[in-house]
């Protein structure tokens, strides 16, 4: 992230396409396959169909797909902006306090102060794993024992492989200004790269091996459900 925010992206005055082409090709960016971790992901078990599913959402998780506004229809959620539709991954305090604030009353009250750097992905339209437009949201579930997906579920994580699809990070900020009801006051500084999502692993961190691997062939429609076929065992 912090070697594309330095890059010259922008075309010069002076350069021709064939000239900012070619310094394109050669800029010292990461190519090719990426992993992006989730040390915390939304994990949960259904004992009912004994599956454990991993549930990307939109509302709550910030997921997008970075579609142009013009090309959402009618009567559907907007999916993409550039300060709104983000999956964060990593989230960093930046600083923290407290200070005396005042309405225009003269209600004072004590402000919890808060400020992060948020560092994630932004879900390109041209992905192969692909999500709910309607819902904003896509599940990743495979079949597993109840005894053995207890002693599994506390050391999954989640990994996002793929792409990128350009070198362009998307930036923002936002937050909550504070009220007498709601006395805080966040900032959240986001930095985002757009991401071409190719595969969904779940991975048992204490061997780093591959416990469900999801790929697009295994969308069912139109849930946007990613189903692994078969019973699974944690690796020993």
């Amino acid at each position: 992230m912090g070697r594309l925010q330095k890059l010259d992206l922008t075309k010069g005055e002076f350069e021709t396409k064939g000239q900012y082409d070619t310094r394109m090709g050669t800029l010292p960016v990461p190519r090719g396959t990426l992993v992006f971790r989730l040390e915390s992901p939304a994990v949960k078990y259904d004992a009912d169909s004994q599956e454990m599913e991993f549930e990307l959402r939109g509302d709550e998780a910030g997921l997008c797909l970075s579609l142009p506004a013009e090309t959402t229809p009618e009567n559907t959620p907007l999916i993409c902006s550039a300060s709104e539709c983000e999956y964060t991954l990593k989230r960093a305090l930046r600083k923290s306090g407290s200070y005396v604030g005042s309405n225009p009353f003269g209600v004072k009250q004590t402000i919890e102060y808060s400020e992060y750097d948020a560092y994630g992905v932004l879900i390109s339209a041209a992905s192969p794993i692909q999500v709910n437009r309607a819902l904003r949201s896509a599940d990743f579930r495979f079949s597993i024992g109840a005894e053995d997906a207890r002693a599994l579920k506390p050391f999954l994580v989640v990994e996002f492989i793929g792409e990128l699809d350009d070198f362009l990070i998307d930036s923002g900020m936002d937050g909550h200004k504070p009220t007498l009801e709601e006395p805080y006051d966040l900032r959240v500084y986001h930095s985002y790269v757009r991401f071409r999502l190719e595969r969904v692993m779940m991975v048992d961190k204490r061997t780093n091996q591959s416990v469900a691997d999801f790929t697009p062939d295994l969308k069912l429609e139109p849930a946007m459900v990613y189903r692994l076929p078969g019973r699974h065992s944690p690796i020993k």
